[in-house]
């Protein structure tokens, strides 16, 4: 029979345990905003309510403002930006349950864009370029890396993206820190930002699983001319299909399933069907059970 017990968690262990996940950090005592533990509070603060900093201090009676928090942060967290960063997958890996990576996981890498109407602090490659939105071109990107479990996300790595890198490379980053962590990938999905040959290629050759959404380049055929590659695909009936996906110097044979899902549209309440095509390698499944993976365009 299921336990009757309880367990009340407080705030303040709460707030203990979060202490405790940023210890790894190994975060200096600023000279301003009265010390380290005045701008954790800040920040924790920002975090529960899913705000910025500037706000938060705002709505503050009492405390520094936005600025000297940020001139404090300056001075806890180290300068170089890589030493940053494998402090914090430090910081991700403390707090991982042994059994998490007892068994094969079914792992996710997502990739995430930040928008940003500034300028770049000291060099054009802090900033990843890409297709407009919110009124810019200009990005804050990093990549992640997890697993859900019993309803939990668990992030096992990050990697900051600058302008330049190749999707290869951060591909290739985020699965030997998995590695190094001892976990085993089940199959890998990614997300369709993650979409070229040389990524296809790399994961085949480490022979690690992986599905993700295909993505459909280049001018639609005028009429009279026939689809060819992915197009021509989209217009066959749902199952698996082997075809070549081509880049500007490099070429790969590939898995395509073709799916279907029904989309009920909200304004006229009719359904229509809408095509999603994935690549895949390792990975050999009913079409239908990739409805709950990325869409495609």
């Amino acid at each position: 029979m299921p336990s009757q017990q309880q367990c009340i968690l407080s705030s303040r262990r709460v707030h203990e345990l979060a202490r405790q996940w940023l210890e790894p950090l190994k975060m200096a005592e600023p000279t301003t905003a009265g010390g380290t533990s005045v701008v954790i509070r800040i920040l924790f603060l920002a975090a529960a309510r899913i705000s910025s900093v500037g706000a938060v201090c705002r709505d503050l009676s009492t405390g520094p403002c936005d600025q000297t928090v940020y001139n404090a942060l300056a001075q806890m967290l180290p300068e170089d930006i890589d030493r940053l960063q494998r402090r914090l997958n430090a910081c991700l890996r403390s707090q991982l349950p042994p059994k998490l990576l007892r068994r094969q996981r079914v792992v996710a890498l997502d990739w995430t864009l930040i928008p940003y109407h500034g300028e770049p602090f000291e060099d054009e490659r802090e900033l990843f370029h890409s297709q407009a939105r919110a009124g810019t071109t200009k990005f804050h990107a990093y990549a992640t890396a997890f697993v859900c479990e019993n309803g939990y996300r668990y992030t096992l790595a990050v990697r900051r993206v600058t302008g330049g890198t190749s999707m290869k490379e951060i591909v290739q980053d985020l699965v030997r820190q998995m590695r190094r962590l001892g976990l085993k990938i089940k199959v890998l999905l990614l997300d369709r930002g993650f979409y070229s040959v040389a990524v296809m290629k790399y994961l085949r050759r480490t022979k690690c699983p992986f599905v993700m959404p295909a993505v459909i380049r280049g001018r639609r055929p005028g009429p009279g001319h026939v689809p060819r590659g992915m197009r021509a695909l989209r217009q066959r009936r749902v199952g698996w299909y082997r075809t070549r996906v081509k880049s500007q110097d490099d070429a790969i044979d590939i898995s395509v399933c073709v799916a279907c899902k029904r989309i009920r549209v909200r304004q006229s309440g009719t359904v229509r069907v809408k095509k999603l095509l994935y690549v895949a390698w390792g990975y050999r499944a009913s079409p239908s059970s990739c409805w709950g993976l990325p869409r495609t365009s």
